[in-house]
């Protein structure tokens, strides 16, 4: 069957016709707003990028691939996070101060991404240069003798005390308690005693006496048995704490660079509040 022919006459009619000049004029306010409505504010655009790393990040988390219906529910949740912050832009919920401290976290994240890891030799080097960081502090352990703090100590166990006696033969003079306190650092002693005792003992030499320390318990004598200087715990025990802490010097070297190149960029005013 043949399609019908129209005259020229017809076409000229039917241009005429009032109803078609407004069918045009609506199909084309339909297509522009089909082009525009993709900029609107009620479009919402997902990256399918997004999704997968979203996806993939749950995946190494769980150890185990989703399911169809837990991808589906990935992408749900990110389309209402968005759908959430552009509501939230449109109510003027980003000028809080939480959420500006939130992103200048996050552009300080980002910032930093620009420290490179450091080599080898930089972790050597770092290690080194702060080594009070990195080392055990000196350490003795001593004898203690604490004797009766109402019965004044003999002019002949005083002579004794400073010839370095060892405490069983101080005891056979004049009754006292015998303890030993073992690898003992400066600070645990002072916490015991106080700053001052403890400085005396840690430079009293190996096998003398140092004292005496008065408390409720009585007269307290300190006698260094053996003592350990600093020691510098080993790179490889601790490589990755002193790589931690060489990014955080590294991270923090950067943000000041970067913070200072960004502040040329803008032009600070501070103003005063209206007085009330």
């Amino acid at each position: 069957m043949k399609a019908p022919r129209y005259s020229t006459s017809f076409w000229h009619s039917l241009w005429r016709e009032p109803t078609v000049h407004f069918l045009l004029l609506a199909m084309g306010l339909f297509g522009v707003y089909a082009l525009t409505t993709r900029e609107s504010e009620d479009f919402v655009q997902i990256d399918a990028a997004e999704i997968a790393a979203r996806v993939f990040v749950q995946e190494m988390r769980r150890g185990e691939p989703l399911t169809d219906a837990e991808r589906a529910q990935v992408r749900q949740e990110i389309v209402e996070e968005k759908i959430l912050v552009r509501e939230a832009y449109a109510m003027g919920l980003e000028d809080d101060s939480r959420i500006h401290e939130i992103l200048a976290q996050k552009m300080q994240h980002i910032l930093s991404a620009g420290v490179i890891p450091p080599t080898q030799e930089e972790l050597v080097s770092f290690h080194e240069d702060n080594a009070q960081n990195y080392s055990i502090p000196p350490r003795m352990t001593v004898d203690e003798l604490v004797f009766d703090a109402g019965e004044p100590l003999s002019e002949a166990m005083r002579q004794q005390l400073q010839s370095g006696a060892d405490p069983d033969d101080l005891t056979a003079e004049q009754p006292a308690n015998i303890s030993t306190l073992t690898q003992v650092t400066a600070g645990e002693l002072e916490n015991i005693f106080d700053f001052s005792f403890s400085q005396q003992a840690f430079s009293t030499p190996v096998g003398g006496w140092v004292g005496p320390f008065i408390s409720n318990r009585g007269q307290h004598w300190l006698r260094p048995r053996e003592k350990t200087g600093t020691i510098l715990v080993p790179l490889d025990q601790i490589a990755d704490r002193v790589r931690q802490d060489w990014l955080a010097v590294a991270e923090e070297q950067w943000l000041d660079t970067e913070m200072e190149r960004l502040q040329q960029k803008y032009r600070v005013e501070i103003t005063d509040s209206p007085s009330q």
